[in-house]
């Protein structure tokens, strides 16, 4: 019932939520990365304890021993059942500088639209969709 979406999370270098998504490795890098998508330049996304509370069903207790042990040692591997759930609702892609900048020229060339950086680490991962569907 309701409306059949799948949820993407396109970010930049700093990819937290993208190695989260893909292993379940939720920890801090050494450092966040000067990117050309700035206001993307994090270490915590701000969300991913309400998201780990909708995949755990709610579960305010579970949700609260991983944000505290992540707290703790800034680092948490996601048990299997949340990662799973994790992995089948969203779908995580790591864009490059270098893409960032080609998807922008690319949005240009083809549209004379002329995308931020942010927009062009969205932008990104839809062009790679539509290029794999191309024969």
């Amino acid at each position: 019932m309701g409306l059949p979406i799948h949820l993407v999370v396109a970010v930049n270098h700093n990819d937290i939520i993208h190695r989260t998504v893909q292993s379940g490795d939720f920890s801090l890098s050494e450092a966040v990365k000067p990117t050309l998508a700035s206001a993307m330049d994090i270490q915590v996304p701000y969300n991913m304890e309400r998201i780990f509370w909708l995949l755990s069903g709610s579960n305010s207790q579970e949700t609260k021993a991983l944000m505290e042990q992540f707290e703790r040692t800034q680092s948490l591997h996601l048990p299997k059942e949340l990662h799973s759930k994790l992995s089948e609702a969203v779908t995580s892609e790591s864009v490059s500088d270098d893409a960032i900048t080609r998807t922008m020229a690319r949005c240009w060339d083809e549209n004379k639209y002329l995308l931020c950086p942010h927009s062009a680490v969205a932008v990104s991962y839809h062009y790679q969709q539509t290029d794999k569907q191309q024969p």
